[in-house]
Formats: structure tokens, sequence, C-alpha cells
């Protein structure tokens, strides 16, 4: 029992999150479990099911994706969605939007090669509120150095579920932030020194995405407002570029089901808490999805339906941030040539900074993520939402 709870922990964490920790216990059996997460929402499109098998946390692939099974939707209304398989143990039913409303139950059939049958509890939709607002305050943390703080951003979700709402809730959230490279392209090498006669923007500008991968739950069940005010989401700190010049939270918010709640707010706990995993007693994570015959496996991962709600902000950070380092590197002509006859051509072409000096222009090198911004991982494209 104690490697099965070992086993949920780990697998409900690195599927439905997506953060993993590293490390290496020698569980026997502990990979090669059948895992199976999926999700309904209240919006028309695919509702996406991920099979996969079970890894030990030292398997370098990650997760094994599990192909050629069959997937069904169905509702306790009498319809049918089955689906397909989209990519390598990721499923796809398309729904209507007709067939997806609060109030409606459905539920997952999955079947493998061999015949097994997999059948999840029915799930019933549950409406979710609009979101009240996102706000945010600028704080400071401390780390595990003595006298070491950076300051940052806190954001909160504030929301009214008193009524005929869903009592539980999860917020997932996608961020988005504009950065700068540092310097203007006016000159670069490509085996000869070249100087622009205008300078060029195209990779001043950046934007970059990424999904926030932390869980937070929270539940109205035993509190006598449905009020949510304040509750803590994210913390963004300065200690990236994040915060340098613009930044957007995109907030969605997930109703659940009490089952679902109590799955993810487990695997939420497990996931924060601080120190080694075996602090403390992994909790028993009770999914939805059992085997319906003497041949089948046990499955761990839920099934959950959802309504979503989403609201997003944006921020003009005042604050110092992070910036990389883009000191030139003090090369004298001779010095510059010779380290930039050491590049290939694979590697052209080379940005360089310069300064006018009188009649003279010197050059220097600079780190060319300071030149452009793409080399910090964004996209030149700005996104259609942007203010």
């Amino acid at each position: 029992m104690q490697v099965i709870r070992l086993i949920l922990v780990y697998v409900g964490l690195s599927l439905l999150v997506g953060c993993i920790y590293e490390y290496n216990p020698d569980l026997e059996g502990s990979s090669n479990a059948l895992v199976i997460n999926g999700k309904v929402t209240d919006q028309e499109g695919y509702q996406y099911i991920e099979i996969s098998r079970s890894f030990a946390p030292y398997d370098p692939d990650n997760k094994r994706p599990v192909s050629g099974y069959s997937v069904e939707i169905q509702d306790d209304e009498g319809n049918s969605f089955p689906g397909a398989e989209m990519e390598p143990g990721l499923y796809g039913c398309w729904m209507d939007q007709e067939y997806l409303a609060p109030g409606i139950s459905y539920r997952l059939i999955v079947t493998n090669e061999q015949g097994n049958l997999y059948v999840s509890d029915f799930e019933e939709l549950l409406p979710c509120p609009d979101i009240d607002s996102i706000s945010y305050e600028i704080q400071e943390k401390e780390t595990e150095i003595p006298d070491n703080s950076y300051l940052g951003l806190q954001f909160f979700a504030n929301t009214d579920c008193s009524g005929e709402y869903a009592k539980n809730f999860r917020w997932e959230m996608e961020e988005t932030w504009e950065y700068h490279a540092r310097y203007d392209i006016g000159a670069y090498y490509d085996g000869r020194i070249r100087d622009l006669d205008h300078i060029i923007y195209d990779y001043f500008y950046c934007w970059q995405s990424k999904r926030i991968l932390s869980l937070y739950t929270y539940s109205t069940q035993n509190l006598n407002s449905g009020l949510i005010r304040n509750y803590p989401l994210n913390f963004v700190s300065n200690q990236s570029d994040r915060l340098s010049f613009k930044y957007s939270l995109l907030v969605k918010q997930l109703s659940l089901s009490l089952v679902a709640y109590e799955y993810l707010n487990t695997l939420e706990k497990q996931s924060k808490q601080s120190g080694e995993l075996y602090e403390s007693q992994p909790a028993q994570i009770q999914g939805n999805i059992h085997p319906q015959d003497d041949g089948g496996e046990p499955v761990l991962g839920l099934f959950y339906t959802t309504s979503v709600k989403e609201k997003r902000i944006f921020v003009r950070p005042d604050i110092v941030t992070w910036r990389p380092d883009c000191e030139p590197y003090g090369l004298s002509a001779t010095e510059l040539h010779d380290y930039l006859g050491s590049f290939g051509p694979n590697r052209y072409p080379i940005y360089l900074y310069f300064e006018d000096i009188g009649p003279f222009r010197v050059y220097d090198f600079a780190n060319q993520e300071c030149f452009d911004c793409r080399l910090r991982g964004g996209t030149t494209e700005r996104p259609d939402f942007w203010e």
C-alpha cells in the first residue's frame, strides 16, 4: 500500500501539474502502472484524455504515452462522444456546445487493445461564477539565505460563489510578458565588420508565454460566506525578466466536484511540502476510474468536469528587475578581430556593440541575447490580446 500511495502522488503531480521533483527511490513496481487523466469543460471543442504508463523517477524519457486505446465520453442523457488518438497517448473527443451545460453528468469509457474496459464515475458539470477581479501587490519574499530577500508581485483572485454555483475551485494560469533587447543593431560581423545604414529593430521587442504549473485549489464548502477574497495565486519575483517591461496574467477559474477537489487539493498539499518527499507520510489519493473486468489492471488518475471562467490582467511593474549581463567585453581592435575569427560562418551574423567617438566608430563584442531578444526564449510576434 505504501508503494501505491507513492506512485499516486508522483504520477498525479507529473500529469496534472507538470512539476517533477527529482528523487531516486528503488520502488519495486513503481513503473508501468496505467494512468488515465481527462476532463470535460463547458467549452465547445475537443475534450482531452491522456493515457500513459507511470515511470520510475529516474526515467529520462519522463513519461510513456500509451497508444492504441479507444476512448468515449457519455452523458447521462444518452449521448455518446467517441474519440480518436490525436498524438501518442493524447486522445480527443469533440463535443458541440449544445451538449455542454451545467447539470449534465459525464463519464469516461476507455478500452484497451485486449478489450479490457475502464469506466469513470459520472461527474456532474457544475456552474462557475465569474471572476470578480484579479489584483496584485508588491511583496518582499525571504529566501533560504539569511538576510537575503527579493521583491515581486503577488497576485490574488476575488470571486463570489454564493448562490447556485460550485463550492470547490481550481485556478489555472498562463503568464505572458514583454521584454526588450538592450542594444540596437547597427553593426555586425560576417567575416568582416559591416555597418548598417540604418538601425534594425526586428529583434528588439519580444514576448514570451508560459503555463504556470503549480496547483491552486480552494473550497467554500464549510464557510458561511461564498465570498473568496484575496486568494493568493502565483508570485512573480524580480529575479527574471518577467517584470522588466510589461506583464500579463490570464487566470482561468474552474468549478470542481467534491471528488475532483479532494483529489487535486491533496496533490497540491503534497507538492507544496518543504523538504524531501519522505519527510511526511504521502496521503492516499483515490481516483474515480475503475477496471470493469477481472483482466483489467488498477488505474491511477482522474476524470472530472468543469465550467471555466477567465480574466486577464496587465501590469507595468514599477520595481527594479533582473537584466542579462550586457556589458561590452572591453576588447581592443586586435583582440576583437581574433575573437570574432574564432566563430564559424554558422554563427553569422554576429551583432556588435559600437560607439561613435568623434569621427571614429569603436566596436566591441557583447552577449548576443542583448541584441536579439529571441535568444532569451521569446518571439517577436506580438500576441493578439496584447494591449
